[in-house]
């Protein structure tokens, strides 16, 4: 059963978080947010906007949904036309395609297309690789792993072989072996597969064209994590190690701003003996209403650090989920 199934948050303006804590227990050490306020930060962290129109009292949790197969697409650009993918694209690309045929799978899953803020690659003199008919990189999230040369005419094919793998990876217990059965099907065509080596990945929005405040609060926030990150290396002997922040499209969710995904990774690449206190798979969280106030506690206490356990991470945000999900992968 996946780590969020059962969770169930009432109506009222101030949740009973009992039944989130209970059902995380088994995976994350819930402690109740030690902010004290929504908007406001101390004088150690960055200036906070104050921005009207914000939901402050409903509750979060079930307002967004995450995904089987999230694909991230770079495009050296941390803003984007109001529809970042039909309308930023032309028809026949990668981004407008993908999107359309993913159309197909959804009775084996959810899929989710986003652009993100990494560069598009090195051959920028490249035609095609301009018009986005065919990409260097393809992110795919949960799996922190990287389609290589993925081009406009092999596009269908290449989703007809990896969709159907990476919606039941039962019986693939590594990065590496998922690989090793990716490639063999992508065998003859020019697309590859190689892995994403992060451990924490964080996507915010920053689409000033769809919201100016999440333009705003993207910045700051990445700034605030990065700091925090940094200041938490320097004192201590696990640290956050490959860990970014990417900016993104529209996610949904303006009125909770600031949102917040972050990816967790723990797949070994190589098979090692089990161990009991090793994560059971990789984990996927929403948050919104966060600030800089929050940063601090974030990578203290949800970020994986080298050497850490599951009974070193602690979700002390646990009123600003929005969703989540502990994938058998």
């Amino acid at each position: 059963m996946s780590l969020f199934s059962k969770i169930g948050i009432g109506k009222s303006k101030t949740p009973d978080y009992s039944t989130l804590n209970k059902d995380l227990q088994s995976s994350l050490s819930i402690e109740d947010c030690k902010s004290s306020c929504e908007v406001s930060c101390d004088t150690k962290t960055s200036p906070w906007p104050q921005f009207k129109d914000i939901d402050l009292d409903g509750s979060l949790y079930n307002t967004s949904k995450y995904q089987t197969v999230h694909f991230l697409i770079p495009t050296s650009k941390n803003n984007w036309k109001h529809d970042a993918i039909n309308e930023e694209f032309e028809k026949e690309s990668i981004p407008v395609e993908l999107n359309f045929l993913l159309k197909n799978y959804s009775d084996l899953g959810s899929f989710g297309v986003n652009v993100v803020d990494k560069p598009i690659g090195d051959n920028i003199f490249d035609a095609d690789i301009m018009k986005f008919k065919k990409l260097e990189k393809l992110y795919l999230l949960p799996f922190f792993i990287t389609l290589n040369d993925v081009v406009l005419s092999e596009l269908k094919d290449i989703l007809e072989k990896i969709i159907p793998v990476l919606s039941n990876t039962e019986g693939i217990n590594t990065r590496n072996q998922l690989i090793d059965k990716l490639n063999g099907l992508l065998d003859g065509m020019q697309c590859y597969v190689t892995p994403l080596l992060l451990n924490n990945l964080i996507i915010l929005c920053s689409h000033k064209n769809r919201d100016k405040r999440c333009f705003i609060t993207a910045g700051i926030l990445k700034k605030e994590i990065n700091k925090e990150i940094e200041t938490y290396n320097a004192s201590h002997q696990n640290v956050v190690d490959k860990s970014e922040v990417w900016f993104t499209n529209h996610i949904g969710g303006h009125k909770y701003q600031a949102n917040m995904q972050i990816y967790l990774n723990f797949k070994n690449d190589e098979e090692t003996e089990e161990d009991p206190n090793k994560e059971d798979g990789n984990l996927f969280i929403w948050l919104a209403r966060i600030g800089v106030q929050h940063c601090k506690e974030i990578v203290a206490d949800l970020l994986v650090k080298m050497g850490d356990t599951k009974e070193d991470r602690k979700l002390l945000l646990a009123e600003k989920v929005r969703c989540g999900k502990r994938y058998d992968w």
